[in-house]
């Protein structure tokens, strides 16, 4: 059997986090980098925004609240 690519690997511990609801302490964890991010996007209430492989959602849902009339 082969070793795990370091992308099999990646999936593998977040599929256990998952799994182990460990998901909520990934926002606390991310949230001192996304932050500053988020202020550096300058996002507007009418942006349309696409967020690809967003995990369990919780950036999709903090940008939703800003998007008052976006998308």
């Amino acid at each position: 059997m082969e070793d795990p690519t370091p992308e099999q690997r990646l999936q593998e511990e977040f599929d256990r986090w998952a799994k182990e609801g460990r998901g909520e302490g990934m926002e606390s964890h991310h949230l001192p980098i996304v932050a500053p991010t988020l202020e550096l996007m300058d996002l507007q209430p009418e942006d349309l925004v696409l967020d690809l492989g967003c995990g369990t959602g919780w950036l999709s849902r903090r940008i939703a609240d800003a998007m008052t009339n976006g998308q």
